[in-house]
Formats: C-alpha cells, sequence, structure tokens
C-alpha cells in the first residue's frame, strides 16, 4: 500500500476555503470527488490544476464535522473499472463553492516512491478506505456530495459476506464457467481433479480402468525391482528352482525329474557345493508301476552336478534338493 505525505492545499483550495468563511450558502466548500493517478510530481503543488496521470476518479463515501473547523471525507474504492494496473502515487481532492460552483483541485499529495500497486479489475482487490482531513477555518460552511452508490458500510459488508452469490463473477472466471452453480463448480473440480491425475499417471484419461491398469503396471515394475535386489529368482517348471534371495539366507529350492536307464547324474539348474546342501531326495517314479530302485543317497560329482543313488537305477525318478 501507497504511503503519502499530508496533503497540500492547492492556490485554488486556499481561495475557496477562504471564501468559504463568508458563511454564505453560496460560498460553502462542498467536496465532490479524489482522482488516482501514477503521475511524479515535479513542480509546485500550489499551482496544480489537475493530478498529472489520471487513472481513476472515486466520489465522496462520508464527511464528518469533527469541530473547530475541520471536516473528515471519506472515500471507498477497489480496482473495478481499472482496465490496466497502475502505480498508485496521486491523490488529488475536488471541491467546488455552492452547488453550482466549478469543480477545482483543492488538495494533492504524493507518494513519490513509495507508491503503491493497483491491479486491473480483472484481479479483485478488496476495497480500500481513503480519509482525508480538511480544516475550514472557524466555520461550519462546509459539506460534500456523498455518492451513496460508493458508500461501504458495516451492515453492508455484512450482507455481502452473507449472500451465497456474492462471489459469482469471481467464481465464473476461477471455474471457467458461464454459471456459478454448486454442479457447475464440483463439475469444473472434478475434471480439474481428472486432468490432473491423467497427467500425474502419463494416461490419456483417469478413468478407473486406466488407473487400475497404471497402478498395477507401477507395482509389478516395483515388484520386479525388489525381486531382483534381494537377488529372488525362479524358474517354475518341471525342472525348476526357486533362489529365495536375502530375506531367507540365500536359500535354493530345485526339483526335476529325470529318466536314463543307464546313470542317476543330473546337471542342477543352479550350482551349489556339497557343504552347502541342506536336503536332497529322491524316488523312483518309474511310470510302470514298478519302481526298481530304492533310495540310498546322493554324492556331489561336480558345482553343478549331482548323483542319486539307488540300489538299483530306475527307469525314472523325481528328485528334491535345498541348499544355499
Amino acid at each position: 500500500m501507497a504511503k503519502f505525505p499530508n496533503i497540500t492545499m492547492t492556490s485554488a483550495g486556499l481561495e475557496m476555503l477562504a471564501r468559504a468563511a463568508s458563511g454564505q450558502t453560496a460560498d460553502r466548500f462542498i467536496v465532490t470527488k479524489v482522482k488516482l493517478g501514477d503521475g511524479v510530481s515535479e513542480g509546485n503543488i500550489r499551482d496544480y490544476t489537475d493530478v498529472i496521470s489520471s487513472k481513476k476518479e472515486v466520489t465522496l463515501a462520508a464527511y464528518e464535522d469533527k469541530g473547530n473547523g475541520t471536516f473528515r471525507y471519506t472515500f471507498t474504492y477497489n480496482n473495478e473499472g481499472v482496465k490496466v494496473g497502475f502505480y498508485h502515487r496521486e491523490i488529488g481532492l475536488f471541491a467546488k463553492n455552492g452547488d453550482n460552483g466549478e469543480e477545482k483541485l483543492v488538495g494533492y499529495t504524493n507518494a513519490g516512491n513509495y507508491a503503491g500497486y493497483i491491479d486491473d479489475e480483472t484481479r479483485i482487490q478488496p476495497y480500500t478506505r481513503l480519509m482525508i482531513n480538511v480544516g475550514v477555518g472557524d466555520t461550519d460552511n462546509a459539506s460534500g456530495m456523498v455518492d451513496v452508490g460508493n458508500t461501504v458500510t458495516i451492515e453492508m459488508l455484512d450482507e455481502h459476506n452473507n449472500n451465497k452469490n456474492a462471489h459469482d463473477n469471481l467464481i465464473k472466471r476461477l471455474f471457467g464457467s458461464a454459471t456459478a452453480t454448486m454442479e457447475s463448480v464440483k463439475t469444473s473440480v472434478q475434471n480439474w481433479c481428472k486432468e490432473s491425475i491423467a497427467s500425474v499417471f502419463g494416461v490419456a484419461s483417469a478413468t478407473t480402468d486406466n488407473i487400475k491398469s497404471k497402478v498395477k503396471e507401477w507395482a509389478l515394475e516395483k515388484i520386479n525391482e525388489w525381486i531382483e535386489t534381494l537377488g529372488i529368482r525362479y524358474n517354475i517348471a518341471q525342472n525348476g528352482y526357486i533362489c529365495l534371495g536375502k530375506l531367507f539366507g540365500d536359500a535354493i529350492i530345485q526339483w526335476g525329474v529325470y529318466g536314463d536307464s543307464n546313470n542317476t547324474l543330473i546337471t542342477l539348474n543352479l550350482n551349489i557345493t556339497s557343504s552347502n546342501i541342506l536336503f536332497a531326495i529322491a524316488t523312483d517314479v518309474t511310470n510302470n508301476g514298478n519302481p526298481q530302485g530304492a533310495y540310498l543317497g546322493y554324492d556331489v560329482i561336480e558345482n553343478n552336478k549331482i548323483r542319486f543313488l539307488f540300489n538299483a537305477i530306475p527307469w525314472t525318478f523325481a528328485w528334491f534338493c535345498i541348499s544355499k
């Protein structure tokens, strides 16, 4: 918000105040409005007849006789009607003598480097209250032209705040809707959420199936990364294996079915050593229903080979091994 020095009366303003001291109705000092501008003051304020660069006019909202010839004039304004935002540097007070008098610049102040900024009307700004005190002298021959439409009272603010349609235009702009109904706002919010979700998940539209598919895809990807990090591997087949990884002490489970009437030496799916074998077993599963041999034990021939021992070589046998 801008910081303004005390208002300086112009030569015309001093003359009008002196005239008001006559007490005549025709000489009454009547404040009418202020002009807000963005001009840079360089000359003698006493000689000013207007603000340097006018951007907005504000009519009088209220005035009060403070006694001893002092009057307080109140103006209220926002950025309604401002098409282009500007730095608020200037305040010019205008008045006239009598109802039929000529309106003139009677007081002026400039914020200089302490200007504030007033946005254009597309960005809603709250009301600002501007109060200017003027000493008219030892007389009550002063008044103001109050614009009732520019007056904002507490009662009006309460009514405004309690009005459910008070900010229709703002809501329409925010949600890009021609109407500001509950359903239109809900629809806009839902559409925005769908667009945001679709963007986050990288899908064409935020349907339930698309999201479920994307979540499933992401979950499988993360599970595979997790499994790989832990060293978990598997091959679920007739001759397969499961390596349980770090969570289970790197235990390896292997199994298979083997058929060779000449020997019982098999090649394992994963390399092991004899010292790491925890359990191994085989059984004769010859398919003619007449098992030929009973299982006796095993020998590890190489890191990836194991011979299962029978008292008679079976046609077919199944085996199972747990190791590290």
